[in-house]
């Protein structure tokens, strides 16, 4: 389970988009939907992993999930390695993301 901690900035300042638990299943993955209206966008991510191994988060459009979750090859916006804490930062413009919490292949 990791503690994430997501934040939006745009215009006027930071806005939280979450700040939540988020448990993965054992040697699995979970997406988080984050739907961005705002041009320019930022998003934060910070995280701390609470219980377990480590973690690897990556950020896709959304209409790439579809290809990640069959195997095939896919070009994150973002990515980490496998961390037990961690940022993950992107900048870009609207759509419908998916910040996934990854624990596959993690080293531990």
């Amino acid at each position: 389970m990791i503690g994430a901690l997501l934040w939006l900035a745009a215009g006027a300042g930071p806005v939280p988009l979450m700040d939540d638990a988020v448990a993965a299943p054992p040697a699995g993955w979970r997406p988080v939907v984050i739907t961005l209206r705002q041009k320019p966008a930022v998003i934060d991510c910070e995280f701390r992993v609470q219980e377990g191994p480590p973690v690897r988060l990556w950020l896709l459009d959304g209409r790439e999930l579809a290809s990640f979750r069959t195997g095939r090859a896919v070009e994150p916006l973002a990515v980490t390695g496998y961390r037990s804490s961690g940022r993950l930062r992107y900048n870009g413009g609207p759509g419908e993301l998916r910040l996934g919490v990854d624990i596959r292949m993690s080293p531990c």
